[in-house]
């Protein structure tokens, strides 16, 4: 990928979108995420796709906005859990 954007001569984008790039490289990107997809736990899919979407905000508001949001759904899946445990600890 580092390739297809040096050879253009632009050199290499901060960012790419997903509908930017080479064919070839979307297909391998899908194959790798469908290869991987059951090793690895909802959750830590959903944090490492909250922190890429941190990186790409411009402003510290966003970054907060995005963290803020990922603090709350920790807190709500904690507190699920707690009430669950709780449950079956009677």
């Amino acid at each position: 990928l580092r390739n297809h954007f040096l050879g253009g001569g632009e050199g290499v984008p901060s960012s790419v979108a997903f509908a930017d790039l080479p064919e070839s490289v979307k297909t391998e990107i899908m194959r790798i995420q469908e290869e991987f997809k059951d090793e690895v736990p909802d959750e830590i899919t959903n944090l490492v796709t909250s922190f890429s979407w941190m990186a790409t905000h411009d402003s510290h508001a966003g970054r907060l906005g995005v963290f803020e949001t990922v603090l709350e759904s920790e807190r709500k899946r904690l507190a699920a859990r707690a009430s669950l445990k709780a449950l079956f600890e009677k």
